[in-house]
């Protein structure tokens, strides 16, 4: 299963970034952990994982690191 989150586009793991922000920003607080399964602090981390990628399936890997 893995593999294949490795063969996303740039444009679908975009899409992806953009509909967990939604969720983040839609579902309130109290519900989100009913609603999704995690915490909200769990998404919001999930968010900036999913952005590092975004940013790194455009522009490469980071040479400066």
């Amino acid at each position: 299963m893995s593999g294949d989150f490795n063969n996303l586009t740039k444009e679908e793991i975009g899409l992806l970034c953009g509909a967990l922000n939604e969720v983040l920003e839609c579902i309130e607080d109290w519900e989100f952990s009913i609603r999704l399964g995690c915490t909200k602090n769990e998404g919001e981390a999930l968010l900036r994982k999913m952005n590092r990628l975004y940013d790194y399936s455009v522009s490469g890997p980071d040479k400066t690191a």
